[in-house]
């Protein structure tokens, strides 16, 4: 208990460990994989993995040499471990920590919950591992405090989330909101409570030493081992001051996504709620909690006058003209000729800021300068009365907390104003700028992009020239066994990177079988509804047949919508459970869920990320469906603009980008089905593409050895139906 709130019981933070006496890795690395060494100690049923020993060799070599590597590692290669296992060795040996970065939180739990426990059970030293996420993700622990005094106005969403926190605190290691299951509500208040750096109160905060996100970082200053994710880890590329501690050795998994994530860190994003949580921060003469009610609170504390009406008025205006500046963007972005579908329904419009022509943009223009000026009159007006209460403000808590949010939400605005600038004023040849609507939503439901073309040449000076060994990994690196597109787009092409490929130990020829149908009508036909009809009709031919469950992988989610509902009018008896991304409602985790309880008839549709990261094994999964080959729809912001790049530097955009991600993105797919060595699965292939054209054999040839049939979609049921039961 502390300030009268219950919390769990912190471990005590020593010194980090002192030395023990231990073999250098490469002394040992045999002895790990021995039929009795330290690895199968952990395992109930150990089984050798060459591919596994071969990894930990390569991770560790490019260690000791000093040299970026590219890995690929096949499924149930045992990646994991395999990059663990020399990490903690060359840590704990060079006294250098180790980062370890991931791209999805489901990853960053397993390796906190499972793996790094097994680790701990291999090495024989005592290792020190600690996690570290953005400063957003976790609690502030004095601004909760503050929160539990406000309830007279709370929602009931409000108060259950603040009831649900307090429990949290009585369990929680790391006051991480990834531990919640917060409501719609909740996540809505969550930022009220967020860590944040600009009100850090430091030595006057009473809760420092409990603090979260603090504590977080003492331990990573202490690790061998520092689990993140890559948006923190490119915060080395924009920021003098990094969040993590120095490191010059770094693993990142999930390597793949790690040049988009790079785009996405880099890039710029505004909606109407988000700038509207900045308004709602700073307040009004309705708001009890914003900085002007908090600079008037503290000026009656010191009888000190401050003129606030000047920010009060500015900020009336801000509002009014937000509001009226979203509702234009989505009527011009509605209007717009070259306006296309999202794949989650959303209309985009790429813009080019004073390029663009018609009265309404010049309206747009105008209400945004129009923004500016009342955005700079409300930080005038806050900034100078800001500064005459932190010249008298007293060293006191109460105070202090005061002006600390107050400064918070203040940097929070002028943040918010600069990003409307930028997005809308400003125009940069190097990034691609777009709106996205949802048209069905409200008539503010407006979003606003702008994202750089090109990363490589940031990554290749800002990171990996500054980094001495960076060892990415994934199961999908390579296209048609080469590496090339992803030194490339990553920027290592002028660092002698080390590649390596490990062979999946599974046996894909006797596991599955990749079934073409050349009944189907063609994919680029002009008739979508004449394909989601035939293909729902042989969906649902291939589970009445099979009497399996399946997943179904779409590239777009108007065609999973069509195919959905004409398969839901071919189940009038219900015997198939159904499960759509976007109509079934619930989180992705939900529909995963589901899934799995069904009873063996059971069909999933998917797109975007059903395409990785879900784990199916057994009978949990026995039949794969790919619609058509994963391109990136053409008239995706960021793709066209690297299309046009690419055609404008000499290069082909099809064999140089658009064909490299889909084979990527189809691999991913592919690897849903097979999970174990237990497993038995047919992928059926929709898009006669993959054997119609040059290029469709780039995918085939990027797959594992399975062997490949063609033939009406009734002949590969009759000759491939006992398939599973002949491997069995």
């Amino acid at each position: 208990m502390f300030r009268q709130l219950a919390l769990k019981r912190m471990a005590e933070e020593g010194e980090s460990s002192e030395s023990s006496d231990h073999k250098p890795f490469v002394e040992v690395e045999d002895e790990l994989f021995s039929s009795s060494g330290a690895i199968a100690r952990v395992f109930d049923s150990f089984e050798d993995r060459p591919g596994q020993k071969q990894m930990m060799k390569e991770v560790y070599a490019a260690f000791e040499e000093h040299a970026h590597a590219l890995i690929e590692a096949g499924t149930g290669t045992g990646k994991t471990l395999a990059y663990l296992v020399p990490s903690a060795y060359f840590a704990y040996s060079k006294k250098k920590p180790v980062v370890l970065s991931t791209y999805t939180i489901p990853l960053q739990e397993q390796l906190l919950q499972r793996d790094l426990r097994l680790l701990a059970s291999i090495v024989p030293f005592p290792l020190r591992t600690a996690v570290l996420k953005g400063r957003s993700h976790y609690l502030d622990l004095r601004k909760f405090e503050q929160a539990l005094q406000q309830l007279e106005n709370d929602s009931y969403d409000v108060c259950l989330t603040k009831a649900q926190l307090l429990v949290w605190l009585l369990e929680t290691d790391y006051g991480d909101v990834e531990e919640l299951n917060l409501t719609t509500g909740g996540r809505s208040f969550w930022p009220m409570v967020q860590s944040d750096p600009e009100s850090d109160l430091g030595k006057y905060n009473p809760w420092f030493s409990r603090c979260f996100y603090h504590r977080s970082r003492r331990q990573a200053k202490k690790a061998d081992l520092i689990i993140t994710n890559h948006a923190l880890l490119l915060t080395d590329v924009v920021q003098t001051h990094s969040v993590l501690p120095s490191y010059s050795h770094a693993v990142i998994d999930e390597a793949h996504h790690f040049q988009e994530a790079a785009s996405a860190y880099f890039g710029l994003t505004a909606s109407f709620l988000s700038v509207s949580f900045a308004i709602q921060r700073i307040g009004d003469d309705h708001h009890e909690y914003g900085a002007i009610a908090r600079l008037e609170t503290l000026g009656e504390q010191m009888k000190q006058p401050l003129a606030l009406d000047d920010a009060k008025e500015g900020l009336v205006r801000f509002r009014e003209d937000t509001d009226e500046l979203f509702r234009m963007i989505h009527v011009f972005a509605l209007d717009a000729q070259e306006s296309n579908a999202t794949d989650v329904g959303r209309i985009s419009y790429v813009y080019k800021s004073f390029s663009e022509e018609g009265m309404l943009w010049q309206a747009i223009l105008e209400c945004a300068m129009r923004l500016q000026l009342h955005g700079e009159q409300v930080l005038a007006a806050l900034k100078a009365a800001y500064q005459v209460v932190e010249e008298k403000v007293e060293a006191e808590y109460e105070s202090r907390s005061l002006l600390a949010d107050t400064q918070g939400a203040i940097a929070a605005f002028e943040e918010t104003v600069q990003l409307l600038y930028e997005l809308l004023l400003e125009y940069d040849d190097n990034y691609v700028y777009w709106i996205e609507v949802e048209p069905k939503g409200a008539k503010n439901a407006t979003y606003l992009y702008a994202k750089p073309i090109e990363v490589s040449e940031r990554l290749a000076d800002q990171f990996f020239a500054k980094k001495k060994s960076v060892v990415l990994t994934s199961a999908t690196l390579t296209v048609n066994q080469s590496f090339d597109y992803q030194i490339d787009r990553l920027g290592l092409v002028d660092f002698g990177v080390k590649t390596k490929q490990i062979e999946s130990p599974f046996s894909y020829a006797q596991q599955a079988k990749l079934l073409i149908p050349y009944d189907i009508p063609d994919v680029r036909g002009p008739d979508d509804e004449l394909f989601a009809q035939d293909i729902a009709i042989k969906i649902w031919r291939i589970t009445e047949v099979m009497q399996r469950k399946a997943l179904v992988l779409f590239t777009s989610y108007d065609m999973l919508k069509k195919v959905f509902y004409y398969v839901k009018d071919l189940n009038d008896e219900g015997k198939l459970a159904l499960i759509g991304q976007g109509v079934t409602s619930g989180s992705r985790m939900r529909l995963l869920k589901l899934f799995k309880q069904a009873e063996q008839r059971a069909v999933l549709f998917g797109t975007n990320s059903f395409w990785e990261g879900i784990d199916l094994p057994g009978n949990e999964l026995e039949c794969l469906i790919i619609v058509r080959l994963p391109f990136a729809p053409p008239n995706l912001p960021l793709n066209r603009a690297q299309m046009e790049r690419a055609k404008a530097e000499g290069k082909n955009p099809f064999t140089d980008l658009a064909l490299p991600q889909a084979v990527i993105r189809f691999k991913q797919g592919f690897g849903r089905l097979i999970r174990t060595k237990g497993d038995r699965g047919l992928i059926f292939v929709f898009d006669r593409r993959i054997v119609t054209t040059r290029y469709g054999r780039t995918f085939i040839d990027s797959l594992p050895d399975v062997p490949v049939y063609e033939g009406k979609l009734e002949r590969l049921l009759e000759d491939h139906l006992d398939f599973r039961e002949e491997q069995s």
